[in-house]
């Protein structure tokens, strides 16, 4: 299940983490404009953040299965310190990821507020990874 990125542990192999079904791009009938295939996992923080020194994707048991590339998005938390629906915050834009590396894939930030992004009362509540084309990864650190 994709609530294994959260475990406090090493993955101990491609079932231990969050893996997408094999999909690819499709054309959309309407326009004639490939539609890049993504798949994303949506993670509520333990406690919302004013600031963020980075995050890390484990990609260890991943070697012949990691994707190309990642994007890491945030939205903040409402009123009441429940999330919005959208991601408005970039916490990491679309950047390619090597794949078949098996490796730990890091992002560690100078502005620890995201260009203003957050801090001023906005705290971050949920983060979205999204994967492109498909792939997995076994651990996701938010710090």
């Amino acid at each position: 299940p994709a609530d294994a990125i959260l475990h406090d542990y090493r993955g101990l192999g491609m079932f231990d983490g969050f893996e997408t079904r094999r999909t690819r791009d499709h054309l959309d009938p309407t326009t004639g404009v490939v539609i890049p295939h993504c798949e994303y996992v949506v993670v509520a923080l333990g406690r919302t953040l004013e600031r963020i020194q980075g995050v890390a994707l484990d990609f260890t048991h991943f070697v012949n299965n990691n994707p190309f590339e990642v994007e890491i998005r945030g939205a903040l938390a409402g009123g009441g310190g429940v999330p919005s629906e959208e991601f408005p915050v970039e916490i990491v834009g679309r950047s390619f990821v090597k794949p078949y590396s098996g490796a730990v894939w890091y992002r560690r930030f100078e502005d620890e507020t995201l260009g203003g992004q957050l801090g001023d009362g906005r705290k971050l509540a949920l983060v979205q990874v999204k994967v492109w084309p498909e792939g997995g990864f076994n651990r996701l650190v938010v710090v």
